[in-house]
């Protein structure tokens, strides 16, 4: 009866290659099928085996596009690696072609012949021969079916012996055919997060046991029933959660019930990322995940921030990923450049803000920040009412009180932290006060807002009048007049003392992405920091937190007469924005590409790249830049490029956009 089963499990998986016609390489030929006039010439098909045990299948193929004779062989042990099947073309008496394989190995080259009364003859091309004979295929009377319900797997065995379970390859369904009654031992196993509930035949509960051993003598369906278990917890929930490295990020979700989902991203600039997406089953007594089949991707945004890209690089990934006890995982990426591991520390916001947090342009708000912020809210002078982060308004209830003390300077804050909504409103006034361009030099978008953080204050004072009274000089366009300078260097001179920074600094607005705003103040928990930023001429906190100082540039914008100097500058500012946040980039020359770039066919091509974009002009930059050898994304490490163009454009009412870069 072994022998039968056996028999007919090979039946079923050449029937199976049949079906879905195994693997075909692009690269091979498909044979042409018989003619109808050839097919007499053809007299044996079935099942044949020889004395290793090896099998072969022959069947006449008409339900098929193209009918022709179909093979199957089993040449090993491994029923589907040492397994190749396809069709053949017939030349007279024999069949002839290439057999793709059911796994991983190469194609055959085979003829097939007849042999003696009723064999036949395999010869593989530049490999071994085998003789087979027909196989006596009993005629399956009893028919019974494995199914299984909810979220578990099954197998099953001749006799009273429980077979070998192979996790890797588990079923959810199988039929047995037998030609006469049999013994057969049925396991049950549930899938993480499941249990195992019972054993039903024909719709009638039959046993509770997950192993029952049974004789089949009738056609039969047995199913094996799984419920969600309750209790259930993905191993993975005790690690999910936010983590960084360096300038790169990590997320680890729970994926199902036992699965990771992890997302690494590694930002090359402000508008382009290498992201890895990773899933893998955590081994909870090594806490280890071994992966396979990682993805890599290389995402692009445009200027919105909006993704305009995403390409795989590869989809093969391996490697492991080891989670640690002290809240850090350590990632081996086989495929790395570098060669090195990498370890990720997990940011959690039960541990408070970060007093450091770079929050501009081109990095938005932390994820959990708000709820680790504490804030109060007090009343300005104006009678508006203004949030603030609990220590950084300590803070400046010390500054304003020296300031009024030993300066006779009052000051009051105007606003601090903002919400979303209320960035986006101001993003709106100032779009219909003062214009698209203006706005966008003065009023982040929102989410990537500093004032979100509640760190940010923007100030404002008043004068004291012979008469007592106060004069609250409040809007921006009054704060900047030349008159006022003295008290906001005297404003400035003091901020360090008490953990703040002047955050937006003259001269540097292609670092910082502001124009210079003598109001608003950011603080950072540290007088050390502090002072160390403010005592030094021109250094952002964006350079700061970078450990490293701006590179000297060179700049030249002559030779237009389309543009103004300003106009050039604002196109400039456009881009050396984008590269204050290219990490591992060092720019060192832009310039001007002339007005020959900035024509009607330059300006039609720069249309077609923004779907929907009627832009109105144009212009070209060119860059000198080196990226250092860890940089990741497109750029190529550890090279200097020389006149990178930079392809900008803008609409009448509109600031510059960049719209396309490269060479």
């Amino acid at each position: 009866m072994k022998k039968i089963l056996c028999l007919l499990l090979a039946a079923c998986m050449l029937f199976a290659l049949a079906a879905c016609g195994g693997k075909s390489p692009a690269e091979e030929t498909v044979p042409e099928p018989a003619q109808e006039q050839d097919h007499a010439d053809w007299t044996r098909q079935g099942y044949y085996q020889d004395e290793n045990g090896n099998m072969l299948s022959v069947t006449w193929m008409d339900d098929v596009d193209e009918p022709g004779w179909y093979v199957g062989c089993v040449l090993g042990e491994d029923m589907l690696d040492d397994a190749w099947g396809g069709m053949l073309a017939q030349e007279g008496n024999t069949l002839r072609g290439s057999l793709p394989s059911g796994g991983e190995k190469d194609a055959l080259t085979v003829t097939v012949s007849e042999e003696g009364a009723d064999g036949l003859l395999l010869v593989v091309e530049g490999g071994e021969t085998y003789h087979f004979k027909p196989m006596d295929m009993p005629e399956a009377t009893i028919f019974v079916h494995i199914n299984t319900e909810g979220w578990g797997n099954i197998d099953y065995a001749q006799g009273e012996t429980a077979p070998e379970i192979d996790p890797e390859y588990p079923f959810q369904s199988a039929q047995i055919n037998l030609a006469e009654p049999a013994v057969h031992t049925f396991v049950a196993w549930p899938q993480a997060g499941s249990v195992f509930v019972k054993w039903t035949k024909n719709g009638e509960d039959f046993s509770t046991e997950p192993q029952i051993t049974v004789l089949l003598d009738e056609s039969a369906d047995y199913v094996a029933v799984f419920e969600e278990d309750p209790g259930w917890q993905n191993p993975v929930m005790n690690f999910i959660g936010n983590y960084q490295c360096d300038r790169a990020r990590a997320t680890v979700e729970c994926l199902g019930n036992e699965d990771a989902w992890i997302t690494v991203e590694w930002p090359g600039s402000a508008w382009e990322l290498a992201r890895w997406d990773i899933v893998g089953t955590l081994d909870t007594d090594t806490l280890t995940i071994r992966y396979s089949g990682c993805t890599k991707s290389v995402v692009t945004y445009d200027d919105k921030g909006e993704v305009k890209s995403q390409e795989a690089e590869y989809e093969d990934g391996t490697g492991t990923v080891v989670f640690h006890d002290d809240g850090t995982f350590t990632w081996h990426e086989d495929q790395s450049e570098t060669g090195k591991d990498m370890v990720f520390e997990w940011v959690s916001a039960a541990e408070g803000i970060d007093y450091l947090a770079l929050v501009n342009k081109l990095n938005p708000l932390p994820d959990g920040w708000e709820d680790a912020l504490e804030t109060v809210t007090i009343t300005n002078s104006v009678g508006d009412e203004v949030e603030v982060e609990a220590r950084a308004y300590a803070a400046y209830e010390l500054l304003k009180a020296d300031l009024e003390e030993n300066d006779g300077i009052y000051v009051e804050l105007d606003s601090a932290r903002r919400s979303i909504a209320a960035q986006q409103d101001i993003m709106d006034r100032f779009i219909e006060k003062y214009g698209a361009d203006y706005a966008a030099k003065t009023v982040a978008q929102p989410g990537f807002s500093e004032h979100h953080t509640g760190l940010a204050l923007d100030l404002y004072f008043r004068i004291r009048n012979a008469d007592g009274s106060f004069t609250d000089v409040y809007y921006n366009e009054d704060m900047e007049k030349e008159e006022y300078r003295d008290i906001w260097d005297t404003i400035h001179k003091k901020l360090a003392d008490y953990g703040f920074i002047l955050r937006y600094l003259e001269g540097e607005e292609h670092i910082t992405g502001y124009r210079y705003e003598p109001w608003h103040i950011r603080y950072l928990d540290s007088a050390e920091i502090a002072g160390e930023i403010m005592s030094t001429p021109g250094l952002t906190l964006e350079e700061y937190l970078a450990g490293r100082e701006a590179p000297e540039v060179a700049v030249d914008l002559s030779g237009s007469s389309l543009y103004t100097e300003e106009e050039l500058i604002d196109a400039m500012l456009a881009v050396k924005c984008q590269f204050a946040s290219m990490a591992g980039c060092e720019l060192h020359a832009i310039r001007y590409a002339g007005d020959e770039a900035a024509s009607e066919e330059s300006l039609s091509w720069l249309n077609s790249l923004d779907e929907g974009a009627e832009y109105t002009q144009a212009a070209e930059l060119l860059t000198d830049f080196r990226t250092d050898a860890d940089i990741q994304g497109t750029l190529e490490p550890d090279h200097e490029y020389t006149d990178y163009q930079w392809w900008l454009a803008r609409t009448e009412d509109s600031g510059w956009e960049i719209v396309s870069r490269g060479y």
